[in-house]
């Protein structure tokens, strides 16, 4: 049965939704914390982290945080790294999703740690990598990724996830969803031809293949022509579809 006023969609189109290892990517490539859990530690501990291009991941430890001593030790010392993503919005659990990567931390040569803190001090805004203090850099090569979702679990191969990109969208979504829903409602609507005027519309969705819509008591799937790239691409994709709906 069809969802209120839903016109028909290829299978193709309505599973059109972000791969496991393109959620791990940009969980882990977002504005959180992670933590780290090693045989020597009773519970895991806060540590700030950098994500390249290339999925490499880069942990910045101060000389007082308990995994300095791995710069004393042999490479390849066993640990659990965790990214919490949290919600923009205020409530009693913020955390909506997490990856959890095992793997092995290995110091990080002098040339590729240069690169990682100028980086990381970029990041947080900041002009001068002095400014960081002294910290140590640890590289995290995970052999095993698990992406924690509302709805399950999902293994992500490793090969899959240095594949994968970032949500170009990720970082926008929230403001992009507030914006629409308060100032632009029928815009939405227009996506969503034979729902009538009246009926309440919400995004509470968005990634670069589509976007989620509440329609009433319906959860709706509005899938892009094409995957956006860039989030700027996202008004001229918006665009577009209205204009095939209306005139569907």
């Amino acid at each position: 049965m069809q969802h209120i006023g839903e016109q028909r969609r290829s299978p193709s189109e309505q599973q059109q939704r972000p791969t496991a290892a393109e959620l791990a990517r940009t969980i882990v490539s977002g504005p959180y914390s992670g933590s780290v859990l090693t045989d020597w530690l009773d519970s895991a501990v806060a540590v700030s982290f950098w994500v390249d291009h290339a999925g490499r991941i880069v942990l910045f430890v101060s000389d007082g945080h308990p995994l300095a001593r791995v710069s004393c030790l042999q490479a390849n010392t066993a640990a659990d790294f965790i990214v919490d993503a949290v919600s923009v919005q205020q409530g009693p659990d913020r955390r909506t999703a997490s990856v959890e990567m095992t793997g092995r931390l290995s110091p990080v040569n002098p040339t590729d740690a240069a690169v990682a803190l100028t980086n990381h001090a970029r990041a947080r805004g900041l002009e001068d990598v002095t400014d960081l203090g002294r910290l140590w850099t640890l590289e995290l090569r995970p052999d095993r990724i698990e992406v924690n979702l509302a709805a399950g679990s999902h293994l992500v191969d490793v090969a899959d996830y240095l594949a994968a990109s970032p949500d170009p969208l990720a970082q926008s979504a929230h403001r992009i969803a507030e914006h629409l829903n308060s100032s632009h409602r029928e815009v939405l609507l227009e996506l969503l031809p034979g729902v009538p005027p009246t009926t309440p519309v919400t995004m509470v969705g968005l990634d670069r293949y589509g976007i989620d819509l509440q329609v009433g008591e319906y959860l709706r799937r509005v899938c892009f022509k094409n995957p956006l790239t860039r989030k700027e691409e996202l008004g001229r994709e918006l665009f577009e579809l209205r204009r095939l709906r209306v005139h569907a």
